[in-house]
């Protein structure tokens, strides 16, 4: 069996491997480039194979890829609302998939023009039949820890990039959600952490609020590390065990890899991503997974089309005569 990787760290060069990518048990052995699922149940990491080249692309194992419209994605929404006024629950991620006809797609061409349009991004292809064909260019820093250093950032709330008003209520309330979640777990498994102010945070067609997060890292802790900030209040909630049940009651679809980590590991260098703006690629379809943190303070036809403009990050590198109408 082989494999296809490439991908291409912010400010750095592509990479392309050969090889294929193997299950791992746990968080044992994160060594490589790495990738798990939202869950952080099932863990993968390529194994590197200079004799194995491919240029097949996989469409993997079948799992739930379901669209939903306005309508059910309203119900959705107040269903969460209705929690969040008569319970603990603050802030629940509802995601969806939305499903675009293809003709004539290169999907190494789409992958470079990805890069070249977000250089600022981690932009990745990889197929496998494993876990399928995937795309993405996320912006969101899960871990980046280089000797005893680390680096991470709370990074929610959205808004279209020529969007110029001042962050409101429901804004400010997400994003100090994320930060102070990220803040206390992070003093359980690492010293001096250190915050900035938030600031607006350019991510292509869209823009969000960005707090830095800087401490000290013990390369030993990794594994305890993920445990405990993955997945964060900006993928899936807060309180986290309330949230992450509500998404398994109330989405239809699997998230899969959506939302979930990947990147580098390594002894003295790590550099890992959650998995944002991303896609699964099926014959001649391409499944867009969107997301949003919804408030009380939330409006559903605004949440609705934030999950419309950050489909723009991958749909605005599709050419009109590429789409199957």
């Amino acid at each position: 069996m082989t494999d296809i990787l490439k991908f291409r760290f912010p400010g750095k060069e592509i990479q392309e491997k050969n090889g294929q990518f193997e299950r791992i048990d746990g968080q044992s052995n994160i060594f490589g480039f790495v990738v798990t699922d939202f869950e952080g149940k099932n863990w993968l990491v390529f194994r590197e194979n200079e004799n194995a080249k491919s240029n097949h692309f996989h469409k993997g194992l079948e799992k739930k890829i379901i669209e939903v419209d306005f309508d059910q994605y309203l119900a959705q929404f107040q269903s969460l609302i209705s929690k969040m006024n008569n319970g603990d629950l603050k802030k629940c991620v509802l995601s969806r998939i939305k499903k675009i006809g293809l003709i004539n797609f290169n999907l190494d061409d789409y992958f470079e023009k990805l890069c070249a349009a977000y250089p600022n991004a981690f932009v990745y292809l990889l197929s496998s039949e494993l876990i399928g064909t995937w795309i993405g260019a996320t912006p969101e820093v899960f871990l980046k820890a280089e000797g005893n250093k680390g680096y991470t950032m709370s990074l929610a709330a959205t808004k279209k990039n020529d969007d110029f008003h001042a962050w409101g209520e429901k804004e400010l309330e997400e994003q100090k959600i994320v930060t102070e979640y990220l803040k206390s777990e992070l003093e359980n498994v690492a010293a001096e952490v250190q915050l900035s102010n938030p600031i607006s945070y350019n991510a292509g067609p869209i823009k969000h609020l960005m707090t830095k997060i800087y401490f000290d890292f013990d390369r030993r802790n990794l594994g305890e590390f993920i445990k405990r900030i993955h997945p964060t209040p900006a993928v899936c909630g807060f309180p986290k065990k309330e949230a992450f049940e509500e998404i398994h009651q109330i989405e239809v679809h699997d998230r899969d890899l959506y939302s979930g980590i990947l990147g580098w590991s390594g002894d003295s260098e790590t550099e890992l991503y959650v998995n944002l703006r991303c896609a699964r690629f099926i014959d001649d379809q391409m499944f867009l997974f969107l997301g949003g943190g919804i408030t009380k303070h939330s409006d559903p036809h605004a949440e609705w089309q934030e999950t419309e403009n950050k489909s723009r990050t991958l749909m605005d590198q599709v050419e009109f005569n590429q789409i199957n109408r």
